[in-house]
């Protein structure tokens, strides 16, 4: 562990502060009794699914690797290295570097400064081989430079921003599944090893919460019945999560920039896999399942947060008997948004979507480590030795030339700070 003035984290509740002070301000704020809705927006110029995705600044977003079928009409499919951006003023993607490895099931991470961390995954050719490589993207040269690996082979790992700029990845598969974690430190290109979960787990969710720790959601393996837990940076430590129900087979999500966390579900029932859409209210630590929200029509796509509350949902594979293992690979994309209000009364409706009894999954009182901080827990956290450095340390490249504004990132380390999503 770092030596920690606790002056950096009464700092570091103030920044924390400022950035939520500053979202309120320039979120829109949803139309009361709004319906979540899928918007289509461009497509990806190749098909894929399972691959990673990021924002970037400028309200845009990197979609990279994933598997496609060699040929549309092929039996054989892939891993890919190639990677496209998407443009969030356009609604277009257009192509960018590839990676040095191509790269399914790996997980990516965006850094304070602008770039992207994609680590893990397994290459496919038929057979799949397990990654500890990583890579970082820098969407100023539109290129990947290789960097530390990590101490273990990891594909299906989730991964999120630590408030000092470092990065948590987390669970997965290599030589069977994973409970450990690791943390990435993007001053010195190297991970290191961090807590582990309490129950092995991959192909799920990590999201930043506002006080600084990540919620992991995805279902534990070996029939364990936990499928949430918070890992808490200044301790290094996993503790039980929040109750999630029905436990997810796999599922994708992320923190969008208006604070909620989007969570979508996938099940398998028999020979079909039931999608379910989901918010986790960090106020009450509940999942609520919005009367009317939309389910993905496809799985494993990837997501990434947009500015304005907004979620990109690219590619991934739809259900297709005809196919090849009975799934086709899509290069659809789509946004989920909110819609407007529908007719009901727009009491009603926001009614049901902050709160009803039969959309809320309700935290249990016992789970450690789930319960939101009282404002006296919420003051010790930020009197306790904070996991922060100066955000200089982390903004200042030497010899990096960007079109992207680091101004925007750098507020605080690791904060997602609000970005217009006019072009440059």
């Amino acid at each position: 562990m770092r030596s920690r003035a606790s002056t950096n984290g009464t700092a570091r509740a103030l920044l924390v502060a400022a950035v939520l002070a500053a979202l309120a301000l320039v979120a829109p704020v949803a139309e009361a009794g709004a319906t979540p809705i899928l918007e289509p927006t461009g497509s990806l110029l190749t098909e894929r699914t399972k691959a990673a995705a990021a924002p970037l600044p400028g309200g845009d977003a990197l979609v990279v690797g994933g598997l496609h079928h060699v040929t549309l009409s092929s039996l054989e499919s892939e891993s890919l290295a190639s990677a496209e951006v998407y443009d969030g003023a356009t609604g277009t993607f257009s192509t960018t570097g590839s990676m040095a490895t191509s790269r399914m099931d790996a997980t990516a991470a965006a850094l304070p400064d602008g770039r992207v961390l994609v680590a893990g995954g397994q290459v496919w050719g038929g057979v799949g081989t397990p990654l500890a490589s990583a890579e970082i993207y820098d969407p100023e040269s539109g290129e990947f430079s290789p960097t530390g690996s990590m101490a273990v082979t990891r594909f299906g790992a989730m991964s999120a921003p630590l408030p000092d700029g470092t990065v948590l990845v987390a669970g997965g598969y290599g030589s069977g599944s994973l409970a450990s974690a690791e943390i990435y430190d993007p001053e010195t290109g190297e991970f290191s090893p961090t807590g582990s979960m309490i129950a092995a787990r991959g192909i799920g969710m990590a999201a930043p919460l506002p006080d600084g720790r990540v919620l992991i959601v995805a279902k534990g393996s070996g029939g364990n019945a936990v499928t949430t837990e918070i890992y808490d940076p200044l301790t290094g430590t996993f503790g039980i999560g929040p109750a999630e129900t029905p436990a997810p087979l796999t599922g994708a999500g992320s923190t969008l920039d208006d604070g909620r966390v989007l969570f979508f579900s996938e099940r398998r029932a028999g020979e079909s896999t039931i999608k379910r859409s989901f918010e986790y209210d960090t106020a009450t630590e509940a999942f609520v399942e919005p009367p009317s929200a939309p389910a993905l029509t496809v799985e494993r796509p990837a997501v990434a947060p947009l500015p304005g509350g907004r979620m990109l949902v690219a590619g991934g594979g739809s259900e297709d008997p005809t196919a090849y293992q009975g799934q086709s690979i899509v290069p659809f994309a789509e946004i989920y948004t909110e819609g407007p209000a529908p007719a009901a009364s727009a009491a009603s409706s926001a009614g049901g979507v902050a709160g009803n009894s039969q959309g809320t999954v309700p935290a249990p009182a016992s789970a450690a480590g789930g319960s939101a901080p009282t404002a006296g827990a919420e003051q010790q956290r930020a009197n306790a030795p904070a996991a922060t450095r100066p955000a200089s340390k982390l903004c200042k490249r030497p010899g990096a030339r960007r079109k992207h504004s680091r101004k925007a990132r750098c507020g605080r380390a690791g904060a997602k700070v609000p970005q217009s999503s006019a072009k440059r």
